[in-house]
């Protein structure tokens, strides 16, 4: 849980420019937006298996052997992901400009 805490905050410092930017403008009940950027050091933040078999990251179109849950079911590999999401959504009926993250999750890209 300590990990989670600390890659969600290196997230939200990383695009503290950009949260800014997106609460200046005010947004609205339901208007969520999301803010990913790598993990620190590039360490990972969680694993990942997707229905598709998932791309080789050197972008030769390729995919890593083994993944893929519509291939493989429950033998899918899970990959390392190195990267961090985070949604923010407005708090109804709050003072503005005041959000809360939804949710917050490694993501592969």
């Amino acid at each position: 849980m300590a990990a989670a805490q600390r890659l969600t905050e290196h997230n939200l410092r990383t695009k503290q420019s950009q949260i800014d930017a997106w609460l200046a403008t005010n947004p609205t009940e339901g208007k969520t937006q999301a803010f990913t950027s790598p993990a620190l050091n590039g360490e990972v933040s969680g694993r990942h298996v997707s229905k598709q078999p998932t791309p080789m990251p050197d972008g030769s179109g390729n995919t890593i052997p083994g993944t893929g849950y519509k291939d493989h079911g429950l033998n899918a590999q899970a990959i390392d992901v190195k990267n961090v999401n985070t949604i923010l959504n407005p708090i109804p009926d709050s003072i503005r400009p005041i959000s809360t993250y939804v949710h917050a999750r490694p993501v592969t890209d």
